[in-house]
């Protein structure tokens, strides 16, 4: 499976979402709360491979999709996000 957290702030674009501004400890707290859900799940469903999506954020984010630009858990830069130790931390302990 693939989870991840946008950290697109909106910036006073039309609401898509619901929990917009998006924020890196949003991100952060997602972590710790998703994916020890899905590691529950994936010990129950012999889920054997989860993901995250994505890496580095895009250099250029798009204008016409940013939330996409913005998933990365490290930024543009390769600068750890805020959540960057936790999902580190989530993931080994799927063993």
């Amino acid at each position: 499976m693939e989870t991840g957290y946008t950290t697109y702030y909106s910036g006073g674009a039309p609401l898509v979402w619901a929990d917009i501004p998006h924020t890196e400890n949003k991100q952060r707290n997602f972590i710790n709360s998703a994916l020890p859900a899905i590691r529950q799940k994936a010990q129950q469903h012999n889920l054997v491979f989860v993901t995250w999506y994505e890496l580095v954020d895009e250099p250029n984010a798009n204008p016409i999709v940013p939330a996409e630009s913005e998933f990365g858990i490290c930024k543009s830069d390769l600068s750890p996000k805020f959540g960057y130790n936790d999902l580190k931390y989530q993931f080994s302990l799927f063993g």
